[in-house]
Formats: structure tokens, sequence, C-alpha cells
């Protein structure tokens, strides 16, 4: 070593070992105090991909690698990741569900509904979501809204086998207009005016804009026994199966016929006479 003149001052360095990567307090991550305390361990800043979070806001420092408190060589590169705010969120697929159910699985993706927008879908019962805007799958920033787009279509209810008039206040109670009775000559039922065929068919769904429903009569109908019975009853009776009675001209509505013809049970036309006799 050198020698010194008896009484020279000396310095003495001591070695503090190899910088360690500083850490990141809360109040440390804004990238000019990071770059300020990385400088002072001699290190590099070299720039690596962003990273997401929910707490760190965008463009603060996120992590360090290598991570905070690992020693390394004077002059060493640290990367630096920043930070690009909270991940993306999936719109979750919602159809299927009533808004109720659609709301609560948006809310806890962490997105929120925007709006329900109301339309018909010829495949979709109403008051059902079947889309979303944007599409299901899309990515979102956490907290944007997204729209519900739910069916308002209108649901044929089941109105075969009742009366015509029983069925018009149904279909008007569901919504539903009718805009054509026609009569299907094949179909037999106790009365003339029994609904036998809808479309669209029951459960079917219609479109608000064009709420309509048309209907199929029984064009055919079964003779009720009508033996028995006294002329004025079984005019009535007839009248309601929408059939019509013929009498001989001297018959009186207090006479009891005792035949007829077709017999009972027998399929006739609608609108066909029964003819009988009475005493």
């Amino acid at each position: 070593g050198e020698r010194l003149p008896r009484g020279e001052d000396v310095t003495i360095l001591v070695s503090q070992g190899r910088p360690v990567v500083p850490d990141l307090g809360e109040d440390r991550r804004s990238p000019s105090d990071v770059r300020t305390a990385l400088e002072d361990q001699t290190f590099v800043w070299v720039d690596a991909p962003g990273e997401y979070s929910d707490d760190i806001p965008v463009g603060d420092v996120v992590s360090l690698t290598p991570a905070p408190g690992t020693a390394l060589e004077v002059g060493s590169h640290v990367q630096v990741h920043l930070s690009r705010g909270p991940a993306p969120v999936a719109v979750p697929d919602v159809a299927g569900m009533d808004i109720a159910q659609a709301t609560r699985v948006i809310d806890n993706a962490g997105l929120t509904v925007e709006r329900v927008e109301e339309s018909f879908d010829p495949d979709t019962p109403g008051g059902t979501v079947f889309a979303t805007s944007p599409e299901s799958t899309s990515e979102l920033s956490r907290g944007d809204g997204v729209v519900l787009r739910v069916s308002n279509a209108i649901e044929a209810p089941d109105v075969v086998g009742m009366k015509e008039a029983e069925a018009l206040e149904m279909l008007a109670e569901a919504g539903l207009t009718v805009s054509s009775t026609s009569t299907v000559p094949e179909e037999v039922a106790k009365t003339a005016d029994t609904v036998v065929t809808m479309s669209p068919e029951a459960g079917g769904l219609v479109d608000p804009a064009n709420p309509q429903v048309s209907l199929g009569l029984a064009g055919q109908v079964e003779v009720p026994n009508i033996i028995g019975r006294r002329v004025e009853d079984a005019r009535q009776i007839l009248e309601d199966a929408g059939l019509v009675l013929l009498t001989d001209s001297g018959d009186q509505d207090n006479d009891r016929i005792y035949s007829q013809t077709p017999r009972p049970r027998t399929d006739v036309a609608a609108g066909a006479e029964i003819e009988v006799r009475a005493i």
C-alpha cells in the first residue's frame, strides 16, 4: 500500500454490498419517483409491458422486475411495468334471462345496465333478454353500461276447443285480435262455433306491432240426441250446435220428438238440417 507521513488523514470506504431494487411504497409509484429511486441505486430503467391493476392509477408503476429487495450488480437493468388501469370486462351472456336476472349478472361482472330496449324477437318469449349491446364476450371497461334487448312478443293463449265468443274474449285479454275466421271441413266438434285450429298455434309468439291470429271453426257437427225432447227445446239445442230443425208443418212447440234424421252422433256439415217427427 501507499506510505503516508505520520499524522496524515486517511479516508476509509466501507462497502455496503450490492445495490438492492427499491421498494414501491404507496407514495412512490409515479414514474419520476421510481426513476429517481432506481438511479439512486445505480440501476437503469427499462420499459416493460404494462399490467392491469384495479388499484394503481393508469401510468403509475405497478411492479418491477426483478422484484423489490433483490440485490443486483451496480448498473443493472430493472424492468418497469406501468399500470394500464383495471382489466377489461367481458360482457356476460344473459340471453334467455329475465331483466332482473340479467341485471344481477351484469352488475356482478362489474358493468351496469344502461337501459332496456324492447323489440320483437320471434324466438324469445316476452320479457326475456335475447341480446345485448355490445354483444356478449365484447370487452368493456369496468363500470361501462350495457343495453339489454328484451323481447316484447305476445304469447298466443290456447283457445282450441273453446267456443268462438270465449276465444275472442281470451285473445283480447292477451292483447290479440282475430284477423280471419274460416271453416275447417274435416274437423268435427259438438258445435259449429268451436275453435278447432289457430295460427299461430298456442304458445306461438306474436309481434305486438301486428297482434293478430287466425281461427278455424269446425266444419262438421256431431248431431245431438233430441229424441224425447219437446220441439221448442230441440230447436234451441240444434241452433246452439249450428244446425237447423226441420219439422212437419203441423208440429207444435210442445210436441215430443220420437225420431230424427240423421241419427244421433252422426257427423254432418255445419248448418245442416235435422228432420224430426213429433207427436
